[in-house]
């Protein structure tokens, strides 16, 4: 999941269905915020896309482990 992605500090290309609210505005604030980068079906170059990600740098912030820790802790 994006959640999953953006705590190991890792970054993805969303392509959100067309039609589909929540993924649209979900890729369109994941980008806004510089955490992912987004692509439109029908997709360009998808070979393009992937060199863009390698090159991306993604702005995700960095949690403090132990609130990570804290939070499965809780789950015990």
């Amino acid at each position: 999941s994006l959640m999953d992605l953006s705590i190991l500090g890792k970054t993805a290309l969303i392509i959100p269905t067309p039609g589909q609210t929540e993924q649209e505005y979900l890729a369109n604030y994941m980008m806004e915020k510089k955490y992912f980068l987004k692509a439109e079906q029908p997709l360009p170059a998808l070979k393009n896309l992937l060199e863009e990600l390698k090159n991306y740098h993604p702005e995700i912030p960095q949690l403090e482990p132990e609130l990570l820790n804290d939070a499965i802790d809780m789950l015990h």
